[in-house]
């Protein structure tokens, strides 16, 4: 089976214990209005644009036919983008979030950097939402299992309970998101389902895996008083778990201009 993956990032000290290779997969469950990796969220490819790579000036480019060319938006040139453009254009403005990878191909990828994760180090699956893959994903799982790896998931856990079943036999380490705690918020902003999200949580605390709650604070969603005391009363549920608050940051800004999500 197949993975759409969009970067594999290596020497991550973030996103795990030790030193770790990330892996960001495509596709999520959630529209999150925060989030950091907008170009994770649709599960197919998807064209990009950096405008400060182009070079088409007033309707012409050497390379070819662009929609670029005309200075149109980015959204509205995206849309008109086909796959001839992208193979013409040599300035490096245009390009594909998106790789498939055949599970095989990606175990062998991962397994290369095994020398530097010592011995707690590993991989992490991140997103998106990488339980959302997790059918293709398994195969990757099983085989790094067998060579000792270290296996981590970042999820948000808005996935179905037989999912999340079938990753805690494969996982070791569990990073979960915990955005709000109000269902009506929950379905609102995040587009989630808040009943699943506590069966999906109850059913990894009960795995005997290592779990840490991460508390994105984003001003004016995940930052009021009642979200906090939320979490206060999970944490007392689920003392075991660790506790990370995350601030907010920045980081995705541009990927949201490459994507025509924003002003041009």
């Amino acid at each position: 089976m197949r993975l759409l993956v969009t970067n594999i990032q290596r020497f991550s000290l973030h996103d795990g214990p030790g030193i770790r290779t990330t892996v960001f997969l495509k596709g999520c469950t959630l529209h999150c209005p925060w989030c950091c990796n907008p170009e994770n969220i649709i599960p197919q490819k998807q064209f990009f644009f950096r405008k400060e790579k182009c070079i088409a000036k007033d309707g012409f480019c050497k390379y070819g036919d662009c929609p670029f060319a005309f200075g149109r938006k980015v959204g509205e040139s995206l849309s008109r983008l086909t796959e001839q453009n992208l193979l013409q254009c040599r300035s490096g403005a245009l390009g594909e979030y998106g790789k498939w990878y055949e599970a095989v191909e990606l175990k062998k990828k991962l397994i290369s950097d095994k020398r530097f994760w010592g011995d707690t180090g590993g991989v992490t699956f991140s997103g998106g939402e990488p339980l959302c893959q997790m059918d293709a994903l398994e195969e990757v799982l099983v085989a790094l299992k067998k060579d000792g790896v270290n296996l981590c998931a970042e999820t948000a856990l808005f996935v179905s309970t037989e999912t999340v079943e079938k990753a805690v036999c494969l996982f070791d380490e569990f990073y979960v998101d915990v955005k709000l705690l109000d269902d009506k918020r929950v379905r609102k902003i995040l587009g989630g389902d808040l009943a699943l999200y506590l069966k999906n949580l109850d059913i990894i605390c009960h795995s005997g895996r290592h779990v840490y709650l991460r508390h994105p604070q984003i001003k004016g969603y995940t930052d009021d008083l009642e979200t906090e005391r939320a979490i206060q009363k999970l944490l007392i549920k689920y003392p075991e778990f660790q506790y990370q608050v995350l601030e907010e940051h920045h980081l995705g800004d541009e990927k949201y201009k490459t994507l025509g999500f924003c002003c041009d």
